[in-house]
């Protein structure tokens, strides 16, 4: 049965890979480029398959391409925006993302970073310039602290996301769930060292007239290393305790009083025993 994706559910899948676990990152290493990665996408193999290797995999990169031509009230438009996250199984995480809407008489564009990686023991989540929802640059910090179960669980998102934009035909291929697509626009490219899924949906009111192409990729699979930008290392230096961290089933909140800065604990199970400190400040 068909489903249709919205645009949340490609951000989602985005997200998804964001929320890794950190341990550690290659900051001077390279893209795997688009020829290199495990063969796993493959015209002999399975959803499952797939799905499988990708959920196993140490590292992979996911890029989203959309591409959008109509009108609005009249007016002619384009929107064009990409989007790239790449993770590497130590949980380092680099998105970039731009956009471009050109208008009749206007255009506007914004670019930005957002990444969470691993420095001299310390994890840093960064946002430069505009990336999704967030207009704002911003820096948090947090003492090294790696959980595997929570890594794998958001690997497992990984593959999950994908099973939700692409399914299995009777005759065992795969195609796009879009339910809203133009007929005849969707496919499914099995390249051995990446799969390609795109489609065309068209929106249509009183005000507004467009096509959206959509293009998503999977590519690198244990072949992918990351590089932080140099504007984005260079933002170490603002970067603020983590106001909330979640640590061994413990929530510790951050506030502040007459004394300075510390964490609350909370909630504390039975038989757990919170830490002393988090982020070199107290917990009460």
């Amino acid at each position: 049965m068909k489903r249709r994706i919205s645009a949340l559910l490609l951000v989602l899948a985005i997200v998804a890979c964001a929320a890794i676990g950190l341990a550690a990152c290659n900051e001077g290493g390279k893209d795997g480029g688009s020829g290199a990665g495990d063969r796993i996408f493959t015209q002999d193999a399975s959803l499952d398959d797939i799905i499988a290797a990708l959920e196993n995999a140490g590292s992979w990169t996911y890029s989203a391409e959309y591409h959008e031509v109509g009108t609005y009230k009249g007016e002619d438009y384009h929107l064009e925006s990409t989007a790239q996250n790449r993770a590497t199984e130590e949980g380092c995480i680099y998105e970039n993302s731009s956009s471009e809407v050109i208008g009749a008489k206007t255009v506007d564009s914004s670019s930005g970073y957002a990444c969470q990686y691993r420095s001299d023991g310390v994890d840093y989540s960064i946002t430069f310039g505009d990336v999704g929802f967030v207009s704002d640059d911003y820096a948090y910090k947090n003492l090294a602290q790696y959980d595997p179960d929570k890594h794998k669980v958001t690997v497992v998102a990984v593959g999950q996301a994908l099973s939700g934009i692409v399914t299995t035909d009777p005759n065992g291929n795969l195609m796009v769930t879009e339910d809203t697509l133009i007929e005849g626009t969707d496919y499914v490219k099995l390249n051995g060292t990446s799969i390609e899924i795109g489609w065309d949906v068209k929106y249509s009111d009183e005000e507004y007239d467009a096509i959206k192409k959509h293009k998503l990729v999977w590519s690198g699979v244990n072949a992918t290393t990351i590089e932080i930008p140099a504007e984005v290392k260079a933002m170490e230096s603002q970067a603020v305790w983590a106001d909330c961290v979640d640590y061994n089933g413990v929530d510790y909140f951050k506030a502040e009083d007459e004394y300075g800065e510390y964490y609350i604990a909370y909630p504390i199970q039975d038989g757990v025993v919170p830490e002393k400190t988090i982020n070199g400040l107290p917990v009460r």
